[in-house]
């Protein structure tokens, strides 16, 4: 899942995607300004952002972006535990705001839950399932009944991505989005290689399988 991270304190940025980093791909903003374009131009799963930025208030960032997409989910830090900066910044669409400090740990907790959310799937719980495949939102284990399948990071960022939109068609576009730096190109066919590559560990093993091509327009998981 790719999710842009808006700071303008380089340090506090590094520090907190590092941990970050192990869970998500990070797009990292220095300013409200490339933070608002980079919003507008990517499809992220969420955004985190810092109170304090150079050229704009982050309630604006947040506006802005929740204007961009009603579903995103965007989380707030503060440098302190402001009353009214938290209600300002409720009222402008972040859905959690969080007083600094934060571990990167409770901020990926968060950021899990909402994303699930966001994409229908039961906030409560760190494992998706669909039929007889499990995947771990924690560990990062993925199963099929009893059978542990191991995976490429790249292998189970995609399975991930399907299994939050389960049932719905994912575009390759925005697998792509999710996936992979900036800079892949579109038009070769790592996409399918990958998707291959993830059917031959998650489905040929096994009698009922669970990716299917739309042909035309993407992938989805369903039984």
């Amino acid at each position: 899942m790719r999710v842009l991270f808006v700071d303008n304190d380089a340090q506090s940025a590094v520090d907190m995607c590092s941990e970050l980093n192990k869970h998500y791909l990070l797009d990292t903003a220095h300013n409200g300004e490339e933070g608002t374009y980079l919003s507008q131009v990517n499809d992220y799963a969420a955004i985190v952002i810092e109170s304090d930025l150079s050229d704009m208030e982050n309630t604006k960032l947040c506006k802005m972006a929740r204007e961009e997409d009603e579903e995103i989910p965007i989380v707030v830090l503060l440098d302190e535990d402001n009353l009214e900066c938290k209600l300002d910044s409720l009222d402008c669409g972040a859905d959690v705001v969080l007083t600094k400090p934060i571990s990167s740990d409770e901020l990926t907790a968060y950021l899990r839950n909402l994303i699930k959310k966001a994409n229908g799937s039961n906030g409560s719980s760190a494992v998706l399932e669909i039929g007889d495949l499990r995947l771990d939102l924690v560990s990062k284990e993925v199963f099929r009944g009893e059978v542990g399948i191991v995976l490429t990071r790249k292998e189970y960022e995609l399975l991930e991505c399907l299994m939050l939109n389960k049932g719905r068609v994912v575009s390759k576009e925005r697998l792509l989005e999710q996936a992979w730096e900036h800079g892949f190109e579109t038009f070769s066919n790592t996409l399918e290689v990958h998707i291959k590559s993830l059917r031959d560990k998650v489905d040929r093993p096994f009698e009922k399988k669970l990716i299917k091509t739309v042909y035309g327009f993407g992938y989805k998981l369903s039984v």
